[in-house]
């Protein structure tokens, strides 16, 4: 009857395992601007050129020609295994890149950074491709800067979680950038997200005690 409930109960643990809600440890999230005919032609209707990153910013990333931004540890983003949709909270990042925009606005340099990573339904368009994730910028405060579409190559796991997404221009910069929302939607570039789950270590020390346990039993027998 014992070495049953011990094993039931191991059943239970590592259930509660694959099921559990998931949190980020560090990593990075890679941003290439431009590189396709269409997203050099749409930077360039932006008026956006890129002059200069700083602020902790990765000088590579694992994109062609691109940057890359650290993870935060203390991001606050849940997720669920399997599912690339959050439960809660957002993917923070350290470092800066800044512009030069020299379209009907003339902002001219702009530095933006610190960027977040969150989760809200209703920005989902089907027409841009628009996922609902977007990025905003906190270094500035200018808010949403790009909506992540067309989700490639989801991985949301025990050890990792990790999504390809283009970049598209937010509602809120093309007001910025061009004094409306024309630009809304436009695909400038590639972002990757690649980050580190870490290991539940309380459910796994619960699921080797009970292993022990059933062990021991074993012996006595």
């Amino acid at each position: 009857m014992l070495l049953r409930t011990l094993v039931a109960l191991m059943f239970v643990t590592l259930s509660v395992a694959h099921a559990q809600t998931l949190s980020l440890t560090g990593g990075k999230t890679s941003v290439q601007l431009g590189g396709s005919t269409a997203e050099d032609a749409n930077l360039a209707a932006a008026g956006i050129t890129v002059v200069g990153i700083g602020n902790g910013t990765l000088t590579t990333g694992d994109l062609p020609g691109g940057v890359a931004f650290a993870v935060d540890t203390n991001s606050t983003f849940l997720f669920s295994e399997s599912s690339v949709l959050p439960v809660a909270g957002s993917i923070e990042h350290f470092g800066t890149v800044t512009i030069n925009q020299t379209g009907l606005q003339n902002l001219g340099d702009v530095t933006l950074g610190d960027f977040s990573i969150s989760f809200d339904a209703t920005r989902e368009n089907m027409t841009t491709g628009a996922s609902g994730f977007f990025v905003a910028d906190t270094f500035s405060s200018l808010g949403p800067v790009f909506d992540l579409g067309n989700l490639t190559g989801i991985v949301a796991t025990t050890t990792n979680f990790s999504v390809a997404a283009d970049l598209l221009v937010s509602p809120e910069l093309s007001t910025a950038l061009a004094g409306d929302a024309s630009l809304a939607g436009a695909d400038v570039g590639n972002a990757l997200v690649a980050a580190s789950v870490p290991e539940p270590a309380s459910v796994v020390g619960l699921s080797v005690a009970c292993l022990a346990l059933v062990a021991a039993h074993r012996g006595r027998k």
